[in-house]
């Protein structure tokens, strides 16, 4: 594990029927994009996130799309929840909840581990 967050965590548990050279491929786009988020402005911790995860989103898609796999579904839900994920992991974004605000589900169904 890298001692500043891994991106890579989930990806050999991503159900998808991936080669293993595809997963070695997508880690390695994360370890870039992580490398992104490093090398961005500390000053703006939220806004360097989004260059990462952008060029992490935009590479895994294309790893998706050479293998046969990308679908509007996949591309809706299962990447994007993959790719939030990834961050948390990768400790790209914090998740700040404010407690006297309405809680509006961003993507409907299940979302990581927490139990419901």
């Amino acid at each position: 594990m890298l001692p500043d967050g891994d991106p890579t965590k989930w990806v050999d548990e991503w159900s998808l029927p991936l080669s293993a050279l595809d997963r070695m491929k997508i880690k390695s786009v994360l370890l870039k994009a992580h490398a992104t988020f490093h090398r961005g402005n500390w000053q703006d911790y939220d806004e360097r996130a989004i260059p990462a995860m952008q060029q992490a989103m935009s590479g895994i898609a294309a790893i998706l799309y050479d293998a046969g796999l990308l679908t509007l579904k996949l591309l809706e839900n299962g990447l994007q929840l993959f790719m939030v994920e990834a961050a948390a992991a990768g400790k790209w974004t914090a998740f700040y909840t404010a407690y006297d605000a309405e809680r509006i589900e961003i993507f409907p169904g299940h979302f990581g581990s927490q139990e419901r």
